[in-house]
């Protein structure tokens, strides 16, 4: 068996909801970063959808019915922190509190609610249900799997896509649960997962790292003291996207406040392939950082699009990406 014992701390705050919605140390919402990046691994070897998916139900374990197939994959939480609820219940920050106008300038909104709404209340930095796992919490995670199963050499550079990439718990692709594996983190070189973005949109599943002719589409801000001023900052950067996306802003992420569009159910959902995590640079301070990971909505919302927003589309994207090389950096793998 191959084993890894990792320390993971998180860099922002974190709302991964155990079966009462209350935020925890739990070792589900890391298996399952585990098993995202791993497909993504396993994509730039070069494996088709369908020999993804037999190989994850073998080495990750899968449901069918009376036939499902246990993980041979086992995930450990160690220490005071395993399976603890978080202790966080409120901040009060200048920082990540800037107000905001929206559209015109006539409604007003704050920074960390912005990207949090739902798990904060909308009057404050409060949590709306039970407390949060604090920046700075830490705990230590063992894995053990068998060293000769099919894709299994696949694990270790999916645990370093995890710390360059990866976040928890809810409203994550907007910052919150960003973590970073601070001890027994493998490298990862990133341009290994470069996928073309105009080809990449083109299909339903995350595969890589968007690419372009001037590399890989992965940004990041000036360093900041603190968590606080990221949220800030990145709040301020997606309310610019989402008002420069215009009429196409449904095919950013979906549903959308206050606008709808024809054609898509009430279960209507697009998760935005844009990324947000906190992340420490090589001198130790804190960025924010974007990733486009770019896919299409799935089929049966994309069939429900007018042709002109199907060809608007690569548009769309190269729009945000225009604006993120006006106002941030680009990051070298």
């Amino acid at each position: 068996m191959e084993t890894r014992t990792i320390t993971i701390e998180f860099l922002s705050p974190a709302f991964p909801g155990d079966a009462q919605q209350n935020a925890a140390w739990r070792t589900p919402p890391f298996k399952a970063q585990l098993r995202q990046w791993w497909r993504v691994v396993m994509a730039a070897r070069g494996l088709t959808l369908a020999d993804i998916r037999l190989q994850e139900g073998q080495l990750f374990g899968e449901a069918a019915g009376n036939s499902g197939r246990q993980s041979r994959v086992r995930l450990r939480l160690r220490g005071p922190r395993a399976w603890k609820l978080g202790t966080l219940r409120e901040w009060v920050s200048k920082d990540s509190r800037q107000r905001m106008a929206s559209g015109s300038g006539r409604r007003m909104f704050a920074g960390d609610v912005y990207l949090g709404y739902g798990p904060l209340q909308p009057k404050g930095a409060v949590l709306s249900a039970s407390a949060a796992i604090a920046s700075g919490e830490s705990g230590e995670l063992r894995l053990a799997w068998p060293r000769q199963e099919p894709g299994a050499d696949g694990i270790d550079p999916a645990l370093g896509l995890m710390h360059r990439l990866g976040t928890v718990g809810g409203r994550s692709r907007n910052g919150w649960g960003s973590y970073a594996l601070v001890a027994g983190a493998p490298t990862v070189d990133l341009a290994a997962y470069r996928v073309d973005w105009r080809e990449a949109i083109g299909r339903e599943w995350v595969h890589g790292i968007g690419a372009d002719d001037r590399g890989l589409l992965l940004w990041w801000t000036p360093a900041e003291g603190s968590w606080e001023a990221l949220v800030g900052r990145l709040a301020r950067l997606r309310a610019e996207l989402c008002s420069e996306a215009g009429p196409l802003r449904p095919l950013m992420s979906y549903p959308v406040t206050k606008r709808s569009q024809p054609g898509w159910d009430q279960a209507a959902r697009v998760p935005n392939t844009l990324r947000f995590k906190v992340v420490r640079d090589g001198h130790g301070k804190l960025r924010a950082q974007v990733a486009h990971l770019p896919c299409r909505p799935e089929w049966r919302l994309w069939k429900e699009l007018s042709p002109t927003q199907q060809r608007e589309f690569t548009h769309l994207w190269r729009q945000a990406h225009e604006l993120l090389d006006e106002q941030l950096e680009r990051v070298a793998s």
